[in-house]
């Protein structure tokens, strides 16, 4: 079993509580239109598992990556140049991804500033902040 299928069971099972709508092929193409390269585990999730609330205020995944500059004031978005926002969890954490030549690189964010943290990919870190024991 792949961790993609292996985060969609558990969400289902233990979980039950989310409200998450599986993005259409029109979703995906036009998210990989408007941000294209984006990083094949991010687009499974949204078409295999779902974008929206992950438990009850759980952790929150957007329908499509968004500019900074939707969440924060000008002079912020300006220090996010370069990054798109994927998810939060309702209390200043968020996940995103940094834009470069050489393809998008995940990463985590405390309200605007950068964090280099592990893990390095959008599945891991769901699995690790929604299922901790």
């Amino acid at each position: 079993m792949n961790t993609i299928q292996a985060l969609c069971e558990k969400v289902e099972s233990e979980l039950t509580d989310s409200n998450l709508t599986k993005a259409t092929d029109e979703e995906i193409y036009k998210n990989l239109r408007d941000f294209p390269g984006l990083p094949e585990e991010y687009l499974a999730l949204l078409k295999e598992i779902g974008y929206g609330s992950y438990g009850q205020m759980g952790f929150s995944i957007y329908g499509g990556p968004i500019d900074p500059d939707e969440i924060f004031d000008s002079e912020t978005a300006k220090e996010l140049e370069g990054y798109v926002l994927v998810g939060d969890d309702y209390s200043g954490w968020m996940i995103g991804y940094q834009r470069t030549e050489n393809g998008y690189f995940f990463k985590e964010f405390y309200h605007h500033e950068v964090m280099d943290l592990e893990p390095t990919n959008i599945i891991d870190f769901l699995t690790e902040e929604l299922f901790r024991e």
